[in-house]
C-alpha cells in the first residue's frame, strides 16, 4: 500500500514529506493509519491511499451514499454511480431550485464507482471490508480507479498548523455479519437504545396542511385501530415559518404546542415532533433580527438548503448565537413534553467551505451538539451523512421518503440521487440493513397499506422488507380505513 499527500507551503506544492512536513504512515493487515506532522502551516490540496487491491470480474463494490436519501448499492463492474441528473445540471434549474445542495455534487470528484466511509468487495459470501474509524478530519471517500481501489479524504484547502489524524481505516475479511460486527467493535461508542417503535406520523396523508382538528381525529383513529402504535409523531406543518419552532399558527394551533403534547400522552401516545435545526426560511423573525446567523458562500451570498419551503438558509453551528437559540427551542419543546424529536435536513450544516474545518467535522461537532441538547430524548436523524450520525442518534432515516406511487414522478430520475421513490428507499432498507442494531437502529420510512397508487404488491414488498430489516415502524394511513387484514400485518410488526 502506499499514499499521496499534496499541500502548499508559501504556494509552492509539495508532495509527501518535506523539510515542512513529517508523515508517520503505519500499515498492517487489519489497519491503515496516516498521521501528519506539520513543521509550519500548511494547505492541504489532496490526500491519497492505494490499497493494493481490486474488484474482480465477478466482484460487487459496495457503494455508501452521502446522505440518509442518496441511493445505496452494490455494483458490479458494469454499474456505475449516478451522476447529477441532467435536469439539475441546467444552470437555469439549479438556480432556482439549488439541488446540488442535497448531495455531494459540489465537492466530490465523481469516479464510476465511490462510497462514503466505508466499503467492501463481495466474492459471493466473503467480503473484504475497509472502513473508516474518525470522519472528523475529513469524510473519506472510496473509490475505484481501473478496478483498483483507493481513498482520498474531502480536504482540499484545510489549513493545517499541528498534527492531524488523517486517515484511520479499519481492515477486515470473513462472512457478512463477522466484517460489520468487527467494524461496529472497532468503535468504543455503543448504540443505547435497542428497541423498535411503531409509531403514526401526519406528513404522508396530510403533508403540511395540518391542524387541532386534523390531529384529533387522526388519533382518535390510531386509538381505535388498536394496533400497538406507541408514538404519534406531529410532522411539519405547526410553525409559522420554517425556524420559528416555538411560533406556532396560532391559527392552525390555538391552544399550542404543550396542549397538543398533553392531548398525544392523553390518548395514551409518546408525542413526537419534526423540525429541521439548522435551516430557516427567509421569511422568519429568526432570520429577519439574526441575518449574522447564517451562513454565506465566498461571494457574501447566503447558502441555500435546497428548494425546499422554497429555499431556506443555513445556520452555522459555531455561531454562539445559534447554539443558544437552538439550546432555547429545544429547552421549551422538551418542557412542552415531547419526547422523540425527528430533526431533518442535517446535511445543511456541513454545506459551507472552511479553511479550518473538515465537512466531516462540521457534521460530527452538529450531531455531538443534538445528542447533548437532547441526551434525554430520542433522536430519530433524517437527511444525514450516517457516518456522523453513528451512536449520537437513536434512530435514522437509511433512505429516500417513500412515494405514494412505486418510482416517484418520472422526471425525478433526471434530478438527483435524492429523489423520492418507494423503490429506492426500499433497495436502500436493503442495502443498509447491515447498520440496523450496530451503529443506530434503521427507519426505513413509513409503511403504507391504504390510499396509494402503488400495487399490493408492491406495498407488501416495502412492508416485508421493512419488517425483515428496520426498527422504525411507523404509518401515516388513514387507520378509519383499516380492516383486520391490514391491523393483523401491523401488529405482527415487531
Amino acid at each position: 500500500m502506499n499514499y499521496t499527500v499534496k499541500y502548499l507551503v508559501d504556494n509552492k506544492t509539495y508532495q509527501n514529506e518535506s523539510e515542512f512536513l513529517k508523515i508517520d504512515f503505519q500499515c498492517t493487515d487489519k489497519s491503515i493509519k496516516l498521521v501528519l506532522h506539520p513543521q509550519k502551516e500548511i494547505i492541504l490540496l489532496e490526500a491519497r491511499i492505494n490499497f493494493n487491491d481490486s474488484q474482480e470480474k465477478n466482484e460487487y463494490f459496495y457503494s455508501n451514499g452521502y446522505q440518509s436519501w442518496t441511493d445505496t448499492l452494490e455494483e458490479s463492474r458494469k454499474d456505475k454511480t449516478k451522476k447529477l441528473g441532467i435536469l439539475a445540471r441546467c444552470p437555469l434549474v439549479e438556480k432556482k431550485f439549488h439541488i446540488k445542495a442535497y448531495g455531494d455534487y459540489t465537492f466530490i470528484e465523481y469516479h464510476k464507482h465511490y462510497s462514503f466511509s466505508f466499503t467492501y468487495l463481495r466474492n459471493k459470501d466473503n467480503y473484504r471490508f475497509y472502513g473508516s474509524l474518525n470522519e472528523r478530519t475529513g469524510y473519506t471517500v472510496f473509490y475505484l480507479e481501473k478496478n483498483n481501489l483507493k481513498a482520498y479524504k474531502d480536504i482540499k484547502n484545510l489549513h493545517l498548523k499541528s498534527t492531524y489524524d488523517l486517515f484511520d481505516i479499519a481492515l477486515f475479511k470473513g462472512k457478512e455479519n463477522e466484517v460489520f460486527d468487527a467494524y461496529m467493535n472497532s468503535f468504543t461508542k455503543k448504540i443505547k437504545i435497542t428497541k423498535k417503535i411503531k409509531g403514526f406520523t401526519t406528513w404522508y396523508r396530510h403533508y403540511e396542511n395540518i391542524n387541532e382538528d386534523i390531529i384529533r381525529k387522526d388519533l382518535e383513529d390510531a386509538k381505535n385501530a388498536d394496533i400497538g402504535l406507541e408514538f404519534f409523531q406531529v410532522d411539519d406543518g405547526y410553525e409559522t415559518y420554517v425556524g420559528d419552532w416555538t411560533a406556532i399558527n396560532k391559527e392552525k394551533f390555538p391552544h399550542g404546542l404543550k396542549q397538543l403534547a398533553k392531548n398525544i400522552s392523553e390518548a395514551g401516545f409518546k408525542p413526537g415532533l419534526w423540525l429541521a435545526p439548522f435551516v430557516a426560511s427567509p421569511k422568519s423573525d429568526l432570520f429577519k433580527k439574526h441575518p449574522d446567523y447564517f451562513l454565506k458562500d465566498n461571494k457574501g451570498h447566503f447558502i441555500y438548503a435546497g428548494c425546499n419551503w422554497s429555499g431556506a438558509y443555513i445556520l452555522d453551528i459555531y455561531n454562539s448565537g445559534v447554539r443558544e437559540y437552538l439550546h432555547s427551542v429545544f429547552s421549551e419543546l422538551k418542557d412542552d413534553g415531547f419526547i422523540l424529536f425527528k430533526l431533518d435536513f442535517l446535511y445543511a450544516v456541513s454545506l459551507g467551505q472552511r479553511t479550518d474545518k473538515t465537512r466531516g467535522q462540521v457534521m460530527s461537532d452538529a450531531m455531538d451538539f443534538l445528542r447533548k441538547e437532547l441526551e434525554d430524548r430520542l433522536i430519530l436523524g433524517c437527511g444525514v451523512p450516517l457516518f456522523p450520525a453513528f451512536f449520537d442518534v437513536d434512530y435514522c432515516r437509511i433512505g429516500a421518503d417513500i412515494s405514494l406511487n412505486w418510482d416517484g414522478p418520472w422526471y425525478m430520475k433526471l434530478v438527483s440521487k435524492e429523489r423520492v421513490s418507494s423503490k429506492q428507499s426500499r433497495l436502500n432498507t436493503i442495502n443498509r440493513k447491515n447498520l440496523d442494531h450496530r451503529f443506530l437502529l434503521n427507519d426505513p420510512d413509513v409503511i403504507l397499506l391504504t390510499e396509494t397508487k402503488m400495487s399490493e404488491k408492491q406495498r407488501l414488498s416495502i412492508y416485508e422488507t421493512d419488517k425483515k430489516y428496520g426498527s422504525v415502524f411507523f404509518t401515516s394511513d388513514n387507520l378509519s380505513l383499516y380492516t383486520e387484514k391490514e391491523k393483523k400485518l401491523f401488529r405482527e410488526l415487531n
